[in-house]
C-alpha cells in the first residue's frame, strides 16, 4: 500500500499501490476527436492520460496498469460502457469510474452510479467540468485504496497475534481445562476470534 508512480505487470492478482499511478486516468471513447480533446483537457491540467477506443481495449490496459479513475463513454461498437464498468468494478474495485453520456443516455447512467460508477458527464461537457469529475473520482480512489490498507493491515496483526497465541498455547502444560480456559481468556480479553482460536489449538495440541 506505498504511493509510488512506478508500474508494474498483474499476474493474476488484484493490484498493488505500487502498480497504479496516483493521478493516472484512463479515457475509454470510440470517438477519436472527443477522446483526443478530453486527454488534451486533461494532461494540460497535471493528469497521466492513456485512452483506449474499446471496451476489450481498455481491459488490456488495466492489466498492464490499472489506472486511479476510469472514465468510460457509453455507447461503443462491441461491449459499451455499463459493460466495462462492471468489469471494472468487479476486477478493479479501487479505481474510479466515471461514465460519459448523451441526453438520450442519462436514463442509463443514472442506474449505473447505484452499481459504484461515481460520476457522469453529459455531453457535451467542457473542460472545468470533466476535471471537476476526474478530481471527485481521484479523491474516491484515494479512500478506496486507504480503506483497502487498512483492512490488510488489520487482517495481518490479526494473524500475528493468532499465530503468537498459538505458539503461546503449544509452549506451555496446563494441567486442567479451568487453567487452559483461564489462561487463554487472559490473553485474549479484547478478541474473541483469538479466544475461539486458541481453544480449537488446545484442543488439537
Amino acid at each position: 500500500c506505498t504511493r509510488r508512480d512506478n508500474v508494474g505487470a498483474l499476474e493474476g492478482r488484484q493490484p498493488a499501490r505500487d502498480d497504479v499511478r496516483v493521478n493516472s486516468v484512463l479515457i475509454v471513447d470510440d470517438e477519436n476527436g472527443v477522446r483526443d480533446l478530453m486527454a488534451r483537457w486533461l494532461e494540460s491540467g497535471g493528469y497521466a492520460v492513456t485512452t483506449a477506443a474499446s471496451a476489450e481495449e481498455a481491459l488490456g490496459q488495466f492489466e498492464a496498469a490499472p489506472p486511479a479513475v476510469a472514465l468510460c463513454d457509453i455507447r461503443m461498437p462491441g461491449h459499451d460502457g455499463i459493460w466495462l464498468a462492471e468489469r471494472i468494478r468487479q476486477q478493479y474495485p479501487e479505481t474510479a469510474v466515471i461514465m460519459a453520456t448523451g441526453v438520450h443516455d442519462v436514463g442509463p447512467a443514472v442506474s449505473t452510479l447505484r452499481q459504484g460508477v461515481i460520476d457522469y458527464l453529459t455531453k457535451p461537457f467542457g473542460r472545468d467540468r470533466l476535471r471537476e469529475a476526474v478530481t471527485r473520482g481521484l479523491e474516491w480512489h484515494e479512500s478506496a485504496w486507504d480503506a483497502r490498507c487498512w483492512r490488510e493491515s488489520l487482517e495481518q496483526e490479526m494473524a500475528i497475534r493468532r499465530a503468537r497465541l498459538s505458539n503461546a498455547i503449544a509452549a506451555v502444560e496446563v494441567n486442567s481445562e479451568e487453567a487452559l480456559d483461564s489462561m487463554i481468556a487472559m490473553l485474549t480479553l479484547a478478541d474473541r476470534d483469538a479466544y475461539a482460536h486458541g481453544h480449537r489449538v488446545a484442543a488439537l495440541a
